[in-house]
């Protein structure tokens, strides 16, 4: 069996009211996983978001001119 790394969090009680609902709606025993897989679709909808963020960034290839570095040098 792995060993389970402890984590302790605060949550404001006004702030954070809809979040601390939903972890007292889960299970003790199954919260651990629940704040995981928040987490990981969390990271996965940023990652996904940077991604395409850097692609609409990028030059497209026609926008780039079309250099002959060769006649720079005759």
């Amino acid at each position: 069996m792995s060993k389970k790394v402890l984590y302790r969090i605060s949550l404001d009680p006004e702030k954070d009211a809809d979040v601390i609902e939903s972890l007292e709606k889960c299970p003790r025993p199954l919260r651990g996983e629940y704040v995981a897989e928040a987490i990981r679709l969390m990271k996965k909808q940023v990652f996904n978001s940077q991604d395409i963020q850097e692609e609409e960034n990028k030059p497209k290839e026609a926008d780039q001119p079309n250099l002959d570095f060769g006649s720079f040098f005759k």
